[in-house]
């Protein structure tokens, strides 16, 4: 079944940018929409306003002491939420978030990484995590896109950096980042879709989607995106903003404002299988940003397209909808 939740045109006389950053925390899910923190009720049929954090929210991610932090850009300190929705303002600035070995990472818009073992605390301290090679050595203001978590060679989780110009894995050892295979000519979306699943992590470059797989000898990569086959018909040009994992697929929303003409945005998943679109938006040129799986309020895929978010119900178990009591779904659709 779809839903939809309007996104209100205003929060205390000020309008609402796009949807940036979306977290499950605490058995509930939040979503940064401009400067705003809402959150989900309980019931799942709308959003309570949580907190003006005074910037366009950034990222958002789960860390030490067991908060939600959350970044608000270059120019202004980033903030923690408590399980009661307690903010505190911290010392720090940044973009973009992880949390890695007990650690909150921070990266500046320019590449830069420091992280802290205790940013809850008083004085949090910060550790330059980049002074033998960053990622503002390399590459342009803005080329980062995403940071994710991925194995290394040795099958160990580190950080990689989803950029304009490739994939980049970062070595704490030598707190330097180095150059993955996967190297690609510069894209204005290369990076912003990253998701790993199963064995792989899945980048994407428009609608290019790149599987990087290691913890082997040699790491490999295969084309597994939307272009494959001749591609989406032009009335579903787009390209990815997004890629979402899930339980037997993964999601990407491919966003019709990211190319020139007139098409219609729309979402697709990913199996092991292949490729089947799920929505599509119902007029043309409306821009989407962010998706989500959570378990609070239910099972649920989200995303945001013209000012809403949507969710589809997902099931753990029976996929058929003719097999599950109370699924409905559309009488007729696109073959694509």
């Amino acid at each position: 079944a779809l839903s939809e939740l309007d996104i209100l045109a205003d929060v205390s006389g000020a309008a609402i940018d796009s949807v940036k950053a979306r977290k499950e925390f605490n058995s509930e899910t939040y979503w940064g929409i401009g400067q705003y923190v809402f959150k989900v009720t309980s019931g799942g049929g709308n959003l309570d306003y949580v907190a003006d954090v005074g910037a366009t929210i950034t990222d958002f991610e789960t860390s030490v002491g067991t908060n939600l932090y959350i970044t608000i850009g270059d120019g202004a300190n980033y903030y923690f939420m408590t399980t009661s929705e307690v903010f505190t303002q911290k010392n720090k600035a940044g973009t973009f978030l992880l949390h890695y070995d007990g650690k909150l990472v921070i990266a500046d818009s320019a590449g830069n990484v420091e992280y802290s073992a205790d940013p809850n605390a008083g004085s949090p301290t910060w550790t330059d995590g980049d002074d033998n090679g960053s990622l503002a050595d390399v590459l342009d203001d803005n080329d980062l896109q995403s940071l994710f978590l991925y194995r290394d060679a040795a099958g160990e989780d580190i950080p990689y950096a989803g950029t304009k110009k490739g994939v980049w894995a970062y070595d704490l050892t030598n707190t330097k980042w180095l150059q993955t295979e996967l190297k690609l000519p510069n894209h204005p979306n290369g990076g912003k879709g990253a998701v790993v699943w199963r064995e792989g992590a899945y980048v994407a470059s428009g609608l290019h989607i790149d599987r990087y797989r290691t913890g082997q000898a040699q790491a490999t990569i295969n084309s597994v995106g939307l272009d494959e086959d001749d591609g989406l018909p032009i009335e579903y040009d787009g390209e990815i903003v997004d890629l979402i994992g899930g339980y037997s697929e993964f999601f990407a929303l491919v966003d019709s404002t990211q190319t020139s003409g007139t098409s219609t945005s729309s979402i697709y998943a990913k199996t092991e299988l292949g490729w089947h679109c799920i929505w599509i938006g119902d007029s043309t040129e409306k821009a989407m940003n962010r998706g989500i799986v959570t378990t609070s309020p239910a099972y649920r895929f989200w995303w945001d397209h013209d000012d809403k978010l949507y969710w589809i119900q997902l099931h753990r178990s029976i996929q058929h909808p003719r097999k599950i009591s109370g699924y409905t779904f559309g009488t007729s659709g696109v073959h694509i």
